[in-house]
């Protein structure tokens, strides 16, 4: 028998009446009458217009039941829906429903973790470094994401791109099984061998077009040391510098995940982490050097770390001590967005992005972050397609371009978002796609899917239809 949940009820200006909670035992309803609204509302990217699009409700979920129990409600009351994990969407339509519902599974943060079988189940409201931090006292990693408070749900569910990627895979690759709220309300276990269908259209087309995972089983990977390297080049240069690293990253030693920094102050650097038996600095310096034999770093450094301090460092928090490692949701304002590279970029075009990023605009008021255009190596073992096929078609680039400008002064805004909005359409010949966790509304919303989703989009659309006939769950960037 259905639960029966509250009734239709609307205020003095005819608008829904929200109440605090869904039954004794259910759920914290968030309205826009409460005192902590605005932190329940907000995500990360500052620059969205939170205020035009207020949703009616947040839903606090604790545990499968409140994401069950919230579905029902928003649903009898006709409201749209919108899960929300970690908060990152890069556009904020994880938080901004106008007059809709928001389920937020940030509670939902189960960590079982079974030795006996390398695995281990996860709550979809994880973050990384809640992640890294858990994994890492048992002496395991997976893939993940280079943002403290990068949700996983999001994460695995848009493929899941990150450290360690070039040698283990994506992330969705280490992902057995998870658990679906789907739109009718039922918790499904979801896993290659008893729904194919639904574990490929889940894995890779990001995070809520199908339901709302609930957790996840995924395989693990062992990590105690690692490597870590970091180097720099002068500006000059750049175009030997960056064809150098495109054409021979991505097919050097898979042990050595790593990405290219080209900021707009100028500047050349990587980040790289070698994983895997023993790691010594004399690995990382050969690899390096097999790399950029005809241009060397200006800078060289390397070092032999715990898995852990590792991490730490490459979510930004302290090594001694990630206080506050719990509770990560900070506000940038921010435009970036992405593209793959399939073969590598003329010399034409390495001197057009080059030209592109020394064209930043002069900023009214410094920015928290430094604008800059990041290339995330491909290759290895994200080139092998997984043992269980997964909506990850353009796993076969050899690296993403992610383009990145910041500002803090409001007089900075148009210039900065032009700013990137230009390279990107500059380099347009030279690549294709974009990466569904990096979405950008400016990319035209008639061919959006087939840039996001690449030659699965046919079969993803009738998935949709399939498992979503409703469209319960509907978004910008979502599956028409």
């Amino acid at each position: 028998m259905a639960e029966k949940l509250c009734m239709i009820e609307l205020d003095a200006k005819n608008e829904l009446v929200v109440p605090g909670r869904l039954g004794f035992l259910g759920p914290r309803l968030v309205g826009r009458q409460d005192s902590d609204w605005a932190a329940w509302h907000r995500g990360f990217a500052a620059h969205a217009d939170y205020s035009k699009n207020e949703p009616h409700a947040i839903v606090v979920c604790k545990c499968t039941g409140d994401v069950r129990k919230g579905l029902a409600w928003a649903r009898r009351h006709g409201l749209s829906v919108r899960p929300r994990g970690g908060r990152h969407n890069y556009e904020g339509h994880s938080s901004c429903v106008k007059d809709g519902c928001i389920i937020d599974v940030r509670g939902l943060r189960k960590f079982r973790v079974d030795a006996r079988l390398n695995r281990a189940r996860l709550g979809a409201g994880l973050s990384m470094l809640e992640l890294t931090e858990g994994l890492n006292r048992y002496g395991y990693s997976i893939p993940y994401a280079t943002g403290a408070s990068v949700g996983l749900a999001g994460f695995l569910l848009g493929g899941g791109f990150g450290i360690n990627s070039r040698l283990w895979g994506l992330g969705s690759d280490h992902v057995l099984g998870f658990e679906l709220i789907a739109a009718n309300g039922d918790a499904l276990w979801v896993d290659p061998k008893n729904d194919p269908a639904l574990y490929f259209a889940c894995l890779g087309s990001g995070g809520g077009n199908f339901g709302i995972v609930t957790e996840f089983e995924v395989r693990l990977q062992k990590s105690k040391s690692v490597g870590v390297v970091q180097a720099d080049w002068q500006w000059e240069q750049f175009e030997m510098v960056v064809d150098a690293w495109q054409r021979k990253a991505p097919n050097s030693d898979w042990r050595l995940t790593n990405f290219m920094t080209l900021s707009a102050e100028r500047t050349i650097s990587l980040q790289g982490q070698l994983t895997g038996d023993n790691p010594s600095q004399g690995d990382i310096a050969s690899i390096m050097e097999d790399i950029f034999s005809d241009c060397p770093p200006t800078n060289l450094e390397t070092t032999v770390v715990s898995s852990t301090d590792a991490s730490r460092m490459f979510l930004r928090v302290s090594p001694e001590a990630p206080l506050g490692w719990h509770n990560l949701v900070n506000s940038q304002l921010f435009k970036s967005t992405s593209a793959f590279v399939t073969t590598p970029l003329s010399m034409d075009a390495l001197s057009l992005l080059r030209e592109k990023i020394e064209a930043h605009p002069r900023l009214a008021a410094p920015a928290i972050e430094r604008s800059m255009v990041q290339l995330l190596c491909g290759g290895g073992k994200v080139h092998e397609e997984p043992e269980y096929p997964t909506a990850t078609s353009n796993r076969c680039a050899q690296f993403i371009l992610q383009y990145n400008g910041y500002w803090s002064a409001d007089e900075d805004r148009e210039a900065v978002r032009g700013w990137v909005n230009e390279m990107r359409s500059s380099l347009l010949p030279w690549t294709s796609g974009a990466y569904i966790n990096y979405v950008d509304d400016e990319i035209p919303e008639a061919n959006r899917a087939e840039v996001y989703f690449g030659d699965d989009t046919p079969r993803l659309r009738t998935l949709k239809d399939r498992y979503d006939p409703d469209r319960v769950f509907s978004f910008p960037h979502g599956l028409p």
